[in-house]
């Protein structure tokens, strides 16, 4: 197990790092990755809902595993709701109108 990682934390490269260093050589010694988000350094890892894989800073992994990052997909649902009562209050004003 790398250094700083828990049973619980999901294996990153550190180990590929150690095995292959020429790919990691613009990275600081500890980590193996840069953070997607913030350009930290970071460990790069599978993401925990989706079949992708990312760095994260700890802090920012923290968000990934917590839920708590913003993606695409809640932008466009809350974008829905909204226009969805937007509709809703147009077609109440209209009928009470007419």
């Amino acid at each position: 197990m790398i250094e700083g990682q828990t049973e619980s934390s999901p294996a990153c490269y550190c180990e590929e790092r150690e095995k292959h260093p020429v790919g990691f050589l613009e990275i600081p010694e500890g980590y193996c990755g840069i953070c997607d988000v913030c350009g930290k350094s970071g460990h790069m890892r599978a993401h925990p809902r989706y079949a992708t894989t990312g760095a994260w800073c700890d802090e920012h992994w923290a968000d990934v595993v917590s839920g708590r990052s913003f993606g695409l997909h809640k932008l466009l649902w809350y974008i829905l709701v909204a226009l969805s009562i937007c509709a809703a209050v147009v077609y109440w004003v209209i009928k009470l109108v007419s």
